[in-house]
């Protein structure tokens, strides 16, 4: 993007000129320190037009510079990125909001935080553009990760390259691709934007909603890539479940299509047994207590050992039972699987489904249908549904033989009727319907011109 380019050039040239440097440096660590400059300018403008704004994490230690793996970008080298974060730092265009420390006896940290300042504020709104619609992935970004625990905390090994990752990559590159050609946005009254920072601010599983996080990573969770799996990074992912029925696609709006029981269902056909009718969660502690159940039922896979005592993030307050109890509970509603309880077996399930997601999006990558996957559920174009639902249901009977039901997200749009029935509005209610959604509609109109002069470019 030239504007940024030039404003990139524009902060390089000031930094060298406060640094005083007796040497230039040489033409490969100019190019570096140039990238770095970009680095941290870049996720600075990306941070302020987020949901909340959030603010940007660095790595200040020379230590995490000097180990390349597959996870480091190889532009990035502490003799440039420090002087570049300094630079910023003592002009004025970023401000430094927590120091970053380490505790070696705790192994426990945080990284140094920054955001931008007013000063680099006012340059990012003199650009007049949205970031997340014309920064794209870098080609050096990992796509497949490995994840391993490490003192109870999940950390990112290196692999040995092998023709399954390689394939796995492959695949998610035409996924990727596919969601890079399309704009998925939220529409929301403008109004609401405040009442969907708040909530996601109060929650410590949720981060601030990034427009620019637009493609999937795949990670796995044992050496053999046989378990995890999943796609994740997808902004769309991080929003609270109740705001995915707002979802747009190129404007269009979206329904979202559900697995039902997707665990219990997986488990049933692998043990050649039939679920039968009745609700897998319901028939553990009635439905008044469905939520509870499936997450007892869920920990219990998950675990491996017997898991004699509650999980912490299991609350049996309002239940009036113990958790000796719930667990015989969920062990004779199920007993025709009982064999794979405690067995540690989730993150092998979780496998099973991400080969069936994967499956479902390539399918419809091939012919520029993008597909918003949330782990069990897909989100895409409404007019889509009856042939996903039939490309979701075929998946799963050709792994596991079995038949499944699909749930459909009810879409929900009555914000944008103002209370009427739909023929009634006049034009004067729907333009003042549109105005309500001005943020929305701005992006989605950057969008469709940026897309516009690429065409026009490749022709």
């Amino acid at each position: 993007m030239d504007c940024f380019d030039e404003l990139v050039d524009q902060l390089v040239k000031e930094i060298e000129e406060q640094e005083a440097k007796k040497r230039p440096r040489y033409k490969e660590a100019k190019r570096r320190f140039r990238n770095a400059v970009s680095v941290i300018v870049e996720d600075a403008w990306k941070a302020l037009r987020s949901i909340p704004v959030r603010r940007c994490s660095v790595h200040l230690g020379s230590n995490h510079y000097s180990h390349t793996n597959r996870y480091a970008d190889p532009n990035l080298t502490y003799r440039t990125f420090k002087p570049a974060y300094d630079g910023l730092l003592k002009l004025g265009y970023i401000e430094q909001t927590q120091k970053g420390y380490y505790d070696p006896f705790k192994m426990q940290g945080k990284l140094t935080e920054y955001q931008s300042s007013d000063k680099l504020e006012r340059l990012f709104n003199d650009l007049g553009v949205y970031p997340a619609i014309y920064f794209q992935p870098s080609k050096d970004d990992e796509t497949v990760l490995l994840r391993s625990k490490s003192d109870q905390r999940k950390v990112l090994i290196d692999y040995v390259e092998t023709a399954q990752t390689n394939r796995h990559r492959r695949k998610l590159l035409k996924i990727n691709q596919c969601l890079l050609r399309h704009w998925l946005d939220i529409e929301l009254p403008d109004t609401e934007y405040a009442t969907i920072a708040q909530r996601i601010n109060s929650r410590t599983d949720k981060n601030p909603i990034d427009f620019s996080r637009r493609t999937l990573v795949r990670i796995f969770s044992n050496p053999d890539f046989k378990h995890g799996g999943r796609f994740y990074r997808g902004w769309w992912q991080n929003i609270p479940s109740e705001y995915r029925k707002y979802l747009t696609i190129d404007t269009k709006r979206t329904e979202e299509l559900d697995y039902s029981q997707l665990n219990p269902n997986i488990l049933y056909a692998m043990a050649g047994k039939e679920m039968g009718s009745a609700d897998a969660y319901d028939r553990i502690l009635g439905d008044k207590h469905r939520k509870l159940a499936k997450q007892a039922f869920n920990a219990m896979i998950q675990s491996p050992t017997p898991l004699k005592n509650c999980p912490e993030a299991i609350d049996l307050s309002k239940v009036g039972m113990k958790w000796a109890e719930i667990r015989e509970a969920v062990l004779k509603a199920h007993q025709p699987i009982e064999q794979y309880f405690f067995k540690g077996i989730g993150n092998k399930l979780q496998y099973e489904d991400s080969r069936i997601a994967e499956r479902i999006m390539l399918h419809f990558a091939k012919h520029d249908i993008p597909v918003y996957p949330v782990h069990d559920s897909f989100i895409m174009h409404h007019g889509y549904r009856e042939e996903l639902k039939d490309v979701m249901e075929q998946a799963f009977k050709d792994r596991f033989k079995a038949d499944i039901d699909i749930s459909v997200e009810a879409v929900d749009w009555s914000y944008l009727k103002k209370e009427q029935p739909s023929d009634h509005l006049d034009i004067d209610t729907i333009m003042a319907s549109l105005s309500d959604v001005s943020e929305w509609q701005g992006r989605n109109e950057e969008w469709f011109k940026h897309r516009k002069s690429q065409r026009l470019r490749m022709t």
